[in-house]
């Protein structure tokens, strides 16, 4: 179906005669070109090849039809198609044997398919009535070629057997052609039905734009008329905010006039503490003043002893140095011992060797008899001679293993005395940082002291400014309690206009909310006349 809307959608704008008869014609097109494929696929399976280029002719020439049909030549293919198809009786007739005058009937028969074809797409009476003389004409050409040759004496029975046809064929096509002019006239009849439907519809179109219009007029209005009652009850609050604030306004005022009236008291209060505190104020600037001689003393004792910690410490330094030189010689001696100590291990084992060669040394000279005499006397010294290395070698290593405890616990000694000396090195440090604190503290006691001078001075003054400042804050407080009274005989008025406002405010906000139930109920009938409306139009 999509692809027939497709191929007619070119003649929806066309008048409905020519809407229906071009989509009564696509869909003809369509089923003769998929049933005569058919046939031809039928023919070359049951092997009658002779049927093929027929079925396959009028296959090709209802595909190129429809191609036609489709860029909007319907009238011109029509007409051509009609004057196509309208060989296919004769044709038809032309293949089967030749029986009896009752082939003209047969012929006939043959020509009524194309008739009806004509009548149910074609778009006039001057395209039925060509097909009609068409098959006409071709009947009688096909009454004199083939039929009077072969049925001569049969001639007259031809003849009037073909005007008896040819007869009913034109009765056939003056029904047609009635019927063509009944459905003409009814079409024309329904399209002018469509244009007055479709004025119809237009103008219900625009009665439902403009009652959508009335009813944004009246969206409209019910949002202002909510608007309004939002803001009225906004108005009626705020007027019952201020009646309130004003009361609490005239409960503050009379508090704040209790409160100046303490004030005036507790300022007079205030001027005899000054004048008590002044007093204080003196006796503490004599004892600062006091206090700032002993703090330079302080830090004079300070710097002297701050120099003394410093000689102290270029001492400890001094000592420490010659203590960590002392440390490395007996690191250095301690190494030299070892190595010492080393070479009485090697003079040791060359003695070892050397009185056990003196001894093989000896068994040979013993097995050599009185050769050997001369040569046992050497081998017992040279075994004398090992042995007593050998004896001085131990005590060598043992002098040298004494001298090496002692001197590393010489060093021990050193070291720790290194670490003693790191330690007063680092107190006297502290010590010296702490009396630099103590000057710098006392320096910073110092300028406070001359701070809380410059204070005292400042609060003399500042007693002074005070003094004169109570008598002006005794007038203020005096005029202020005027204003009070001024303020609360004002307030009182105001409470009643604001007492009026939301009277009027609440008689407002009702007939707001009538405005706004009018904009609910128009709203609710232009609904309801859409809804109308919309199924009128779908009617």
């Amino acid at each position: 179906m999509r692809i027939l809307d497709r191929l007619s959608a070119i003649y929806e704008e066309q008048p409905v005669n020519i809407a229906i008869k071009s989509r009564n014609f696509i869909v003809l097109l369509a089923i003769l070109a998929a049933a005569l494929f058919v046939a031809s696929a039928f023919h070359a399976a049951t092997g009658n090849y002779g049927n093929i280029p027929s079925s396959m002719s009028m296959t090709v020439m209802s595909a190129i039809a429809l191609w036609f049909v489709s860029k909007g030549k319907y009238r011109a293919v029509s007409t051509l198609y009609y004057l196509g198809i309208g060989f296919l009786p004769l044709v038809i007739t032309l293949a089967q044997e030749i029986i009896s005058y009752r082939d003209i009937f047969l012929y006939f028969f043959f020509c009524a398919p194309i008739t009806m074809i004509a009548v149910i797409t074609g778009y006039s009476k001057r395209q039925l009535w060509m097909v009609g003389i068409q098959q006409i004409l071709l009947g009688f050409a096909y009454l004199l070629l083939r039929l009077m040759p072969n049925q001569i004496e049969n001639r007259g029975r031809l003849v009037y057997t073909f005007a008896l046809a040819v007869f009913f064929y034109a009765l056939v096509l003056v029904f047609l052609s009635i019927n063509f002019t009944v459905e003409k006239k009814i079409v024309s009849t329904l399209e002018l039905n469509n244009r007055k439907t479709k004025d119809r519809l237009d103008k219900m179109k625009e009665l439902i734009r403009a009652s959508q219009t009335t009813m944004a007029i009246g969206q409209d209005l019910s949002t202002v008329a909510e608007t309004t009652v939002h803001n009225m009850q906004g108005i009626e609050k705020g007027a019952k905010t201020v009646r309130e604030l004003f009361v609490d306004l005239d409960s503050t005022i009379q508090d704040n006039s209790r409160e100046h009236k303490k004030l005036a008291e507790e300022t007079r209060k205030v001027e005899r503490e000054i004048r008590d505190q002044m007093r204080k104020v003196d006796e503490t600037s004599r004892t600062v003043q006091g206090m700032d001689v002993s703090v330079r003393e302080m830090t004079e004792s300070a710097r002297s002893k701050s120099a003394s910690i410093e000689l102290l410490a270029k001492d400890v330094a001094t000592t420490e140095k010659v203590f960590t030189g002392t440390i490395k010689s007996l690191e250095t001696l301690e190494v030299s011992s070892g190595e010492v100590l080393a070479v009485i291990g090697v003079i040791e084992e060359i003695a070892a060797r050397t009185n056990l060669l003196a001894m093989n040394a000896a068994i040979e000279a013993a097995h050599a008899g009185e050769r050997g005499k001369g040569f046992a006397v050497v081998a017992s010294e040279i075994r004398k001679l090992a042995v007593e290395t050998n004896t001085n070698s131990q005590k060598s290593r043992d002098i040298l293993t004494r001298n090496n405890q002692d001197i590393h616990e010489a060093y021990l000694e050193s070291a720790e005395s290194l670490r003693q000396f790191s330690s007063i090195k680092e107190r006297t440090k502290e010590v010296r940082e702490a009396l630099s604190e103590i000057i710098n503290g006392m320096a910073d006691i110092s300028r406070g002291t001359g701070e809380i001078n410059s204070i005292i001075r400042d609060l003399h003054a500042l007693y002074t400014v005070i003094t004169g400042s109570i008598g002006e804050i005794t007038e203020v407080v005096q005029k202020t309690e005027a204003a009070f009274q001024t303020i609360l005989e004002r307030s009182g008025r105001v409470e009643k206009e604001t007492g009026a406002i939301s009277a009027q405010s609440e008689t407002v906000n009702e007939q707001a909310l009538k405005l706004r139930q009018i904009g609910q109920d128009n709203e609710m009938g232009i609904l309801k006349m859409g809804k109308k409306l919309d199924e009128l139009q779908l009617d």
